[in-house]
């Protein structure tokens, strides 16, 4: 799916994040998380400006159709503001992490932040046991 936006994204940006996706996926995978598996996801930004990271925060602070939080603050000793996007329970694809990816390249982009990157908080995270195990 191409979101609106997705031209303001450098490419070589978006294929780079796509490959963490893959490898972020492969890694779940492994560890015996996958599809069907459920949990929250969290997106990190940096922005140079505290206007910047105020108007991101902002749009995730308003979203009314999902669970989205948001919350900013101020780096230690630097003049850069962090953004940290946790959203909704979702199921887990790679399709979802690839398009959450592209939302959240296309926002950088827009509200002029550094996307760097996505974490999945393991312990939160609900596995879908096959029905066909009975031991």
């Amino acid at each position: 799916m191409e979101y609106e936006g997705i031209e303001l994204v450098d490419p070589a940006t978006r294929e780079l994040q796509h490959r963490v996706v893959r490898s972020i996926w492969e890694t779940l995978n492994e560890s015996g998380i996958g599809t069907g598996a459920t949990g929250r996801i969290t997106g990190y930004f940096t922005a140079n400006s505290k206007s910047a990271a105020l108007a991101l925060f902002k749009k995730y602070k308003a979203v009314e159709d999902g669970d989205f939080e948001s919350t900013m603050r101020k780096k230690k000793n630097a003049k850069e503001w962090t953004v940290e996007i946790l959203t909704s329970e979702c199921h887990f694809t790679l399709g979802a992490f690839t398009e959450l990816v592209d939302m959240y390249l296309i926002d950088a982009a827009y509200f002029e932040v550094k996307f760097n990157g996505l974490e999945v908080a393991r312990s939160n995270v609900r596995v879908r046991k096959p029905w066909w195990r009975f031991w």
